[in-house]
């Protein structure tokens, strides 16, 4: 039996593929739990998964307005935030994982991840498409170069870039794609 870690944010649209994957893999006989922003707790507890509040992430919430150059940076700062990655590396002490799923837009927390060489597989909950040609691209992605997260790198060098979606539906799927990319 496997022990599997997700670490996720309050997104909205980015959990539900989470807990999809994660409640397949607990009904066959995995450990699953969860590392994520405290108002996803009962979403997560309520699928009879295991559920930890960040410590150290910047306080965020999706239902929290945030428009313009101020919704923005606020945005950035939370993708880019080292605190998920702090966070994360204090749960692997308190309880290893075998696994690591980690959310394709923590930078922090896949730089962390991959600073301390963890074996980790990184979750697309859109179109990799989207990811890699305007997400990481745009002010976020390069809020994360300045900070030293570079976004293709992370996704790169982890074990397992999961896309979940069908690759009939992702325009990526039209052109050459890294090997450890899995729809």
């Amino acid at each position: 039996m496997a022990s599997i870690l997700f670490v996720t944010w309050d997104g909205g649209g980015n959990l539900p593929p989470a807990l999809g994957i994660a409640a397949e893999l607990q009904a066959r006989g995995e450990q699953v739990r969860f590392l994520g922003h405290e108002q996803q707790r009962g979403e997560i507890e309520g699928r009879g998964l295991r559920f930890e509040p960040y410590r150290h992430a910047r306080a965020w919430s999706s239902a929290a307005p945030a428009g313009g150059l101020r919704g923005l940076l606020t945005i950035s700062a939370m993708f880019t935030d080292p605190g998920p990655g702090e966070d994360l590396l204090a749960t692997m002490e308190r309880e290893p994982a075998d696994l690591v799923v980690i959310d394709a837009m923590l930078l922090g927390a896949l730089r962390a991840a991959d600073r301390a060489g963890m074996r980790r597989a990184v979750l697309v909950h859109t179109f990799y498409h989207y990811l890699t040609s305007h997400w990481s691209r745009g002010p976020i992605g390069l809020t994360g170069r300045l900070k030293g997260q570079h976004p293709a790198r992370l996704w790169a060098a982890a074990d397992l870039v999961l896309a979940a979606t069908l690759a009939e539906l992702d325009p990526a799927a039209r052109h050459s794609l890294p090997p450890k990319l899995q729809y």
